[in-house]
């Protein structure tokens, strides 16, 4: 199996992590936006009227728009991160598979290179053992 980036736990941290603090962002934002929005000091003795129930459902629609805003940016920037990602992917794939065909061929001259070595030393050998082939006789000649 070829490592790829998706597999790498850094990232697979980091983007779990980004989910997490999507969520806690929107989570704070809401909080926020109905601390100040919908909790006002106002007196609590007295009763709504329709002027504030109208301004508090306009309250609500805007931060209804304002959520649907966010949650489609947010699902622009996931789609954006995966396209990236694999692109990521492809590109280490292509790297892996170039590293493997560069390891071949050096692999492949250097059996060349050693080859020739290889066959030089044992002509070397060869000639050194038939020089001593022939001192040995000419020894036993004395």
């Amino acid at each position: 199996m070829a490592l790829t980036y998706r597999h790498s736990p850094l990232v697979r941290d980091w983007h779990s992590s980004v989910a997490d603090n999507r969520h806690d962002f929107i989570d704070r934002g809401f909080c926020f936006l109905y601390r100040s929005l919908l909790m006002t000091k106002a007196d609590n003795s007295s009763p709504a009227t329709q002027t504030d129930i109208h301004q508090l459902s306009d309250k609500l629609t805007s931060v209804t728009a304002l959520l649907t805003r966010t949650s489609e940016k947010l699902e622009t920037h996931d789609t954006r991160f995966d396209s990236l990602q694999q692109h990521v992917d492809n590109r280490a794939d292509e790297v892996m598979h170039h590293f493997d065909v560069v390891a071949e061929d050096l692999t492949h001259d250097d059996r060349g290179i050693f080859k020739d070595r290889l066959e030089q030393h044992t002509d070397r050998l060869q000639q050194v053992h038939q020089r001593l082939r022939r001192i040995e006789a000419y020894l036993q000649l004395i």
